[in-house]
């Protein structure tokens, strides 16, 4: 199943599959995941020490690329080494650095999911039977 590759973010492409879902073109709405702070307590030279490790939970979510794929993607913050010297920049994971994706709608949870496998079969299955007849 191929969309068709939108000019712009106002052309929203439409294939069974993704009729059931809502896309958004306000990339910077996009959920881009959030960072918490784990505590644990290491021995240092004989003594407890408690350190704060900061960890990066992402968020999924669709996204159509140019190219007309929607893949599932999710925010990558800048990455850096433990002396602290950055590795890589911001970015949406599977596209390049500066480019986003055209539109985007959130990771369906298993409900939404199985609702919109389901039309999508359904619609399939339509439109398959109707090529038959034709």
């Amino acid at each position: 199943m191929t969309l068709s590759i939108p000019k712009s973010r106002e052309e929203t492409p439409v294939t069974t599959i993704y009729q059931q879902i809502k896309w958004s073109s306000d990339i910077s709405a996009a959920p881009k995941g959030e960072t918490v702070v784990n505590k644990r307590t290491v021995l240092l030279k004989g003594k407890p020490v408690d350190q704060e490790i900061p960890t990066f939970i992402p968020t999924f979510i669709l996204a159509l690329t140019k190219c007309g794929k929607v893949v599932r993607t999710c925010w990558l913050p800048i990455q850096r080494t433990a002396s602290g010297a950055k590795l890589g920049g911001e970015r949406w994971d599977g596209f390049n650095p500066g480019s986003e994706p055209l539109l985007w709608a959130h990771w369906p949870d298993a409900t939404e999911l199985g609702a919109t496998l389901a039309a999508a079969n359904a619609a399939d299955a339509v439109l398959a039977y109707a090529e038959e007849d034709a």
